[in-house]
């Protein structure tokens, strides 16, 4: 493909040849096949889903929504790096990060829990707010450990408190 406005191709989701391309002034995100004869659109508002876990980016709040629904995978993480990436290249910071699940769901494997560490490290300075919205009980654990590495402020909200979480978020 020699699109001249193609700034950023990396794999998402499972599958050979799955990626995301990010266009400049483009309010949107773009999945395609190897092929390019499958495309779809995203607006900034709309959800993207990766196989394992749906997100958002709102704008212009700047907050990043997270609702994890089965084990996390190494691609999950592929995905939700291309579409931070492309809002900070646009943007100082995130102000916020919600993430919500009704209960903790883990990873798939090892991989998968390291890539989430790699994207932690590559993108904590860059929060000032994270809500944990779930009734799991690793909240407690994950707000405690999360403070040891990010400066970013953690508070967890029960689950059926996502109004609250958001409010909270966009206070920042």
């Amino acid at each position: 493909m020699q699109d001249p406005h193609l700034i950023k191709v990396a794999r998402v989701g499972r599958g050979v040849g799955r990626g995301a391309v990010c266009l400049p002034d483009a309010p949107h995100y773009v999945r395609c096949r190897t092929d390019w004869s499958t495309l779809m659109a995203y607006s900034d508002d709309s959800l993207m889903e990766d196989d394992m876990l749906a997100y958002e980016i709102m704008n212009p709040e700047g907050i990043l929504v997270l609702k994890p629904h089965a084990p996390l995978s190494q691609d999950d993480f592929g995905g939700l790096s291309v579409a931070v990436d492309s809002y900070l290249s646009g943007h100082a910071k995130l102000h916020g990060v919600l993430i919500q699940s009704k209960g903790f769901p883990g990873w798939e494997n090892f991989g998968a829990f390291t890539a989430h560490m790699h994207f932690v490290r590559d993108h904590h300075q860059k929060l000032e707010r994270v809500a944990l919205v779930t009734d799991s009980p690793v909240a407690a654990i994950a707000e405690a450990l999360g403070k040891h590495f990010t400066s970013a402020e953690i508070r967890h909200f029960p689950f059926p408190d996502d109004a609250k979480a958001l409010e909270w978020l966009k206070s920042a």
